[in-house]
């Protein structure tokens, strides 16, 4: 039987192959090392913040490595990360956040305004980081991102709860038949369905050690067409996060 967790087989990879390019975006590379350390930062911030078990991370963010970074980061402290279209007005921001169990969000800087109108009306949410974009400062109440994830974690950054095979990857629908609806899977049985279409493919019942026995170079990149809070990335998007592979099981 199979016990897959992202946040495991990602800190693998970084292990692994730490100068490999993890995410590329408007010129900036960081590599999987950078990319697992400042995720790893992140989750030990999350958790000093007070996120507990059962609460969310939500990504209000355009497409940029911030939300690969939080997406790990969520993954490594066994929480769920809540996708949000940036789109939302804010009654719609109002019930996902609530309808989520959110405990703490990124956002763009841009979107500040906004939440600043609606944070009265989602009292569960404890922590808000703020990622620079050149448009708005940072509010009072929020935190800077890169901040953050330069807390000293320690990693690799676990939380009192642990990591499970059966922690939960929530997708959260775009509200077309009416307000979002979170789709809820086991991370073990997203992995194995992804696993099912990647050009390479670990062992249905593998393990870490056959991710580390697979992972001789980098494979290939992938360039997302749909922003990364849009279920469309995300089953590619993960493949090519873990398929970062050039051996396949049977060879030497």
């Amino acid at each position: 039987m199979s016990a897959w967790n992202f946040a495991d087989v990602w800190e693998v990879v970084a292990e692994a192959l730490p100068v490999a390019t993890a995410t590329a975006h408007a010129g900036l590379h960081r590599s999987w090392a950078e990319t697992e350390r400042r995720a790893d930062g992140l989750a030990a911030w999350l958790l000093s913040a007070g996120l507990e078990r059962g609460e969310t991370f939500a990504q209000y963010l355009y497409s940029g490595p911030e939300y690969i970074e939080s997406l790990f980061a969520a993954f490594k402290i066994g929480v769920a990360p809540v996708n949000t279209n940036y789109r939302y007005g804010g009654d719609e921001l109002v019930y996902l956040w609530d309808n989520g169990d959110v405990g703490a969000v990124a956002f763009h800087a841009t979107f500040g305004p906004l939440i600043d109108r609606i944070r009265a009306r989602v009292p569960r949410v404890k922590a808000w980081l703020c990622v620079e974009d050149g448009t708005e400062a940072c509010p009072q109440w929020a935190v800077p991102y890169e901040e953050a994830v330069s807390h000293a974690g320690g990693g690799p950054t676990r939380s009192p709860w642990g990591r499970s095979p059966d922690d939960l990857f929530l997708l959260y629908t775009g509200g077309t038949t009416g307000m979002p609806k979170g789709v809820m899977w086991r991370q073990d049985d997203v992995f194995a369905l992804i696993n099912k279409t990647a050009p390479v493919r670990y062992p249905e019942d593998g393990d870490l050690d056959d991710v580390r026995r697979m992972l001789i170079k980098p494979g290939p990149s992938h360039v997302p067409c749909a922003p990364l809070m849009h279920g469309t990335w995300e089953g590619p998007g993960l493949i090519s996060m873990r398929r970062t592979s050039s051996r396949s099981p049977s060879s030497g």
